[in-house]
């Protein structure tokens, strides 16, 4: 056996412990008594240089889970109104202007049909202009509507949509329209218009 006295109970193990006389240092304890050892105490870093690395405590990090969720729900929108329409919207076809122009023809036409049972008939410059009229007379009535803000398309055919503009031009009261020489006729507004 050894001849080294026990230590008391409760008496802590042999190391460096904060030193009872000085409060500012740390002191050696053998197991048995203070030594003559000692050293200055650690000072611990105040809290807030000690930053919480949490992730989700980080702005960057919400901003980057929030805009992933956000192309997450785009790209399931996208897929699924691609599954209920069949394929996505796609832009028509580019046309050249001679198709355009057949097309526009062809709306003129569908029109007609349903406005003017007979088709469209070229103005011969017996007045009144009527509906179903064509012509460039139409044309520049058209025109006339459209430079006081009406809605409808300079096209040289008297259709509905002219007839509905003609008619509000008409009923607003703000003037009257009359022929000119040469078959043209002439927006003649009052001080409204």
């Amino acid at each position: 056996m050894s001849d080294a006295p026990t230590p008391p109970p409760g008496t802590p193990p042999a190391g460096w412990h904060n030193d009872p006389s000085d409060p500012t240092s740390l002191r050696y304890w053998d197991g048995a008594a203070w030594t003559d050892q000692r050293s200055p105490r650690p000072v611990a870093p105040p809290e807030s240089v000690v930053a919480d690395t949490t992730w989700w405590k980080q702005w960057w990090a919400i901003l980057i889970a929030v805009l992933i969720l956000l192309i997450a729900i785009v790209a399931i929108v996208a897929a699924v109104s691609e599954d209920e329409g069949g394929t996505a919207t796609s832009p028509p076809p580019a046309t050249s202007p001679a198709e355009e122009v057949v097309e526009a023809e062809e709306v003129v036409e569908a029109e007609a049909s349903a406005s003017c049972p007979d088709g469209y008939t070229e103005f011969d410059g017996a007045y009144p202009l009527r509906i179903c009229h064509k012509g460039e007379t139409v044309s520049i009535l058209q025109a006339q509507l459209v430079a006081l803000g009406y809605d409808i398309d300079v096209d040289g055919f008297f259709g509905a949509s002219t007839q509905t503009a003609v008619a509000d031009f008409f009923s607003d009261g703000v003037g009257e329209i009359r022929v000119a020489s040469d078959m043209e006729l002439l927006i003649v507004c009052d001080e409204d218009c």
